[in-house]
């Protein structure tokens, strides 16, 4: 079963709140809605994000995004960030699958190339060493950390702004 803890869930539990810079989306199973608003909004209805599910606030639980549908044009949240990602032009789908995570790889593999070796540790690390962890983290970092809002700076691409 799915639950609140799993990894790559975005959740807002007020379904009260009726801030306008958010969405609702209702639980297609038990038709209540969710008011999401924030960073949680964006994340939701960020195309690249990878995000598989959603908590419901009625059921209280999370369930897959293609349970969901948002309640002011009715189209499911799956099919939209399906929409969402054919619609972005090219370069930006690649720096989003490709080139962000590859430049957050190298960025922060060559910070860690030369100022890891200078942290004082008891057993210390060879220079290579620190890059290749540097290399791991920026490909992970990068999609959730920096795309996410240097994207739409970049580009004035708003995702959560796109009905």
């Amino acid at each position: 079963a799915t639950t609140a803890s799993k990894r790559n869930i975005i959740m807002e539990n007020s379904h009260t709140d009726n801030n306008s810079n958010g969405r609702v989306y209702i639980h297609e199973r038990c038709k209540q809605g969710t008011m999401i608003t924030g960073t949680h909004w964006r994340g939701l209805c960020n195309p690249f994000s990878q995000t598989s599910g959603t908590i419901c606030s009625h059921c209280q639980r999370a369930f897959p995004v293609k349970e969901f549908m948002w309640a002011d044009t009715q189209e499911n949240v799956l099919t939209y960030l399906r929409r969402l990602r054919s619609e972005t032009p090219v370069v930006w789908r690649m720096w989003f699958w490709w080139l962000g995570p590859l430049c957050g790889a190298a960025f922060i593999a060559a910070l860690l190339y030369f100022i890891g070796p200078v942290i004082p540790m008891e057993k210390q690390l060879p220079a290579a060493g620190w890059a290749a962890i540097g290399a791991f983290f920026g490909i992970f970092v990068t999609p959730y950390a920096i795309t996410p809002w240097l994207v739409p700076l970049v580009t004035g691409i708003r995702f959560h702004e796109q009905p």
